[in-house]
């Protein structure tokens, strides 16, 4: 339906069929499941990703769904499971995990983040940045910038920049210049490298 609702016999069919031994069907309902703006949804796809932990003895195809719970949930405004996705395989991010999210699709996986750059949550912003910068999310560029803007935390401020090396587009050249004046030793330092990528020496 448009609005959003399901009837209550379709909803509790859909949590079945997410909770079913059939990881493809799983993955269908769970996509049904998150276009809906029932809170009931939400709480079946929360309760759905609590059994699995990633890279542990899942099966490629329990893996998709562990990231597709993942992504949606971030997508309806619950980050905590997608922050646990890469932080828990935080050795594997620049390579197993940044495969299962371009499975995805990468503009879908690079939306995810930069919502979750608005989090309240100090540790869903860091692994944000994390993940557009494993990403290297052109895209999120701007995001990015606006972040780093209003981040009070020095610690994930340095996580934004740094991500802007390989996420950087030409539009932060303005803010990363502004950057080398920054009483923080490190990000001006990364903030250099990053002009360096994004503006280089002219031959």
């Amino acid at each position: 339906m448009g609005d959003g609702k399901r009837s209550m016999d379709d909803l509790n069919q859909l949590i079945a069929q997410l909770n079913s031994a059939d990881i493809p069907v799983c993955i269908a309902a769970a996509e049904q499941l998150g276009r809906l703006s029932d809170p009931r949804a939400r709480d079946a796809l929360k309760a759905r990703f609590t059994p699995y932990r990633f890279m542990r003895g899942n099966t490629e195809a329990q893996n998709q769904l562990y990231f597709t719970l993942a992504l949606l949930l971030a997508e309806m405004g619950s980050y905590h499971e997608y922050r646990i996705v890469v932080d828990e395989a935080a050795p594997f991010v620049r390579k197993r995990v940044v495969e299962l999210l371009e499975h995805f699709g990468q503009t879908r996986a690079i939306h995810a983040a930069v919502l979750m750059l608005s989090s309240a949550d100090a540790g869903e912003r860091y692994w944000a940045a994390e993940i557009l910068s494993a990403l290297k999310a052109t895209l999120a560029s701007a995001a990015l910038i606006a972040a780093q803007a209003r981040e009070p935390l020095p610690e994930i401020r340095v996580a934004i920049v740094r991500s802007l090396i390989h996420a950087g587009d030409t539009d932060a050249i303005p803010v990363l210049q502004k950057m080398q004046d920054d009483p923080n030793a490190e990000i001006r330092r990364l903030s250099a490298l990053a002009l360096k990528k994004l503006k280089p020496t002219d031959r």
